[in-house]
């Protein structure tokens, strides 16, 4: 279920990167990689629909230390989890210099996925004609069908956090 992102290093010094849920505390990862390696993080090792924030600098590869390093140029920016399909692949030259754009692509990508299975169109209930619709049990079936979501509650977390970004209404 799921894909990888794959993360080169094509600068002249060490990435490295922390990953840590913001809610719930406890989750938290790392990533060093030196100039010119490559790391491939599986998606199923992050939880879909939950709020990740990601910091990530370079430095001279004195050592891993979270401590803001002395030299180098730290970015710090959150994310949502969601399940990709195939490979991603990102540089770190490209995910230090706009990291917002990264995520912004990733989500479109999976929109863009999710989007071909729903069946949109006008609808009408109590005399009330709706455009542009699609039927949300239909969604979250299709969520576990497509392998999006590995269980209907897994599904209802993606839909309701698509709700709390605005990209689906409820009517």
């Amino acid at each position: 279920m799921g894909g990888k992102l794959s993360l080169y290093n094509d600068t002249t010094q060490t990435f490295n990167c922390v990953v840590r849920l913001k809610k719930g505390g406890g989750e938290k990862r790392k990533l060093q990689l030196g100039p010119g390696e490559t790391a491939a993080i599986r998606v199923d090792n992050f939880n879909v629909a939950r709020d990740y924030n990601i910091e990530f600098w370079l430095d001279k590869g004195e050592g891993w230390e979270e401590k803001a390093p002395k030299s180098g140029m730290r970015q710090n920016t959150d994310f949502v989890a969601w399940r990709n399909f195939g490979e991603t692949c990102v540089s770190a030259s490209k995910l230090i210099s706009s990291p917002k754009d990264f995520f912004s692509d990733l989500e479109s990508c999976f929109l863009a996925r999710v989007l071909q299975w729903l069946r949109i169109k006008d609808r009408e209930s109590y005399g009330v004609t709706y455009s542009k619709c699609f039927v949300a049990n239909e969604t979250v079936t299709n969520l576990v069908l497509h392998r999006v979501a590995k269980s209907e509650e897994e599904a209802l977390m993606v839909c309701q956090k698509l709700m709390e970004s605005g990209l689906f209404v409820k009517m």
